[in-house]
């Protein structure tokens, strides 16, 4: 079964989406380490189309699709902001140690939902952005 969530383009909505995705997460058994994880790569995607595709503006809104199907989790999330739907791939690991010495802000959100997810695909369409997010549950 798909749900579609649809909330506005501010900071705050963070907290319904998490709520949301973790409350559909349990309904199908995932473990709470499991869902934790998955919890935090949506909220990344979701920051990143909020802050970064929208600047905070809650007169816009974004869509989140969530399906969860023979184990598997499905998840886009869709927005009309200014974000750069160039392929992204998170091929490098990030040096943790050198941003905490430069005190680098910023930068760690795709690879992290990398290191979370099995697929993460940035496409678009129209003049949407999408982010996929694919996730095996078994």
């Amino acid at each position: 079964m798909k749900i579609t969530y649809t909330f506005p383009c501010n900071k705050s909505s963070l907290c319904e989406v998490r709520q949301k995705v973790a409350l559909q997460l349990s309904h199908y058994g995932v473990s709470e380490k499991t869902r934790n994880r998955i919890v935090l790569a949506i909220d990344e995607a979701c920051a990143n189309a909020i802050i970064h595709g929208h600047r905070c503006d809650s007169n816009r809104h974004i869509s989140m699709d969530v399906a969860i199907k023979d184990g598997q989790m499905h998840v886009d999330i869709y927005d009309v902001g200014k974000i750069n739907a160039a392929p992204r791939r998170a091929s490098v690991r990030p040096d943790i140690n050198a941003y905490v010495e430069s005190r680098r802000c910023g930068g760690l959100g795709l690879p992290l939902m990398h290191s979370i997810m099995d697929q993460v695909h940035y496409h678009s369409r129209g003049n949407q952005t999408i982010c996929s997010l694919r996730k095996n549950l078994d």
